[in-house]
């Protein structure tokens, strides 16, 4: 029973990933997947960490190009 519970908490955790990106309202996706505002919370909230470490690893590849002089 508990894998199943980790299924569904993964399955909710992604698709308010992709709804949130998509700029769906916080209320909307709440109603959506039928979860407490904390839980929704943590979700935007590691959705941000996430999107912030993405973005650094961007920049650090970026920065480390040689660069070019005309």
């Amino acid at each position: 029973m508990w894998a199943s519970q980790l299924t569904i908490h993964s399955f909710r955790y992604i698709y308010a990933t992709k709804l949130y990106l998509e700029g769906v309202p916080q209320d909307a996706i709440k109603d959506i997947l039928g979860v407490d505002k904390k839980t929704l919370k943590y979700y935007i909230k590691a959705v941000e960490e996430r999107k912030k470490r993405v973005l650094f690893k961007y920049m650090e590849k970026v920065s480390a190009l040689p660069k070019v002089t005309n």
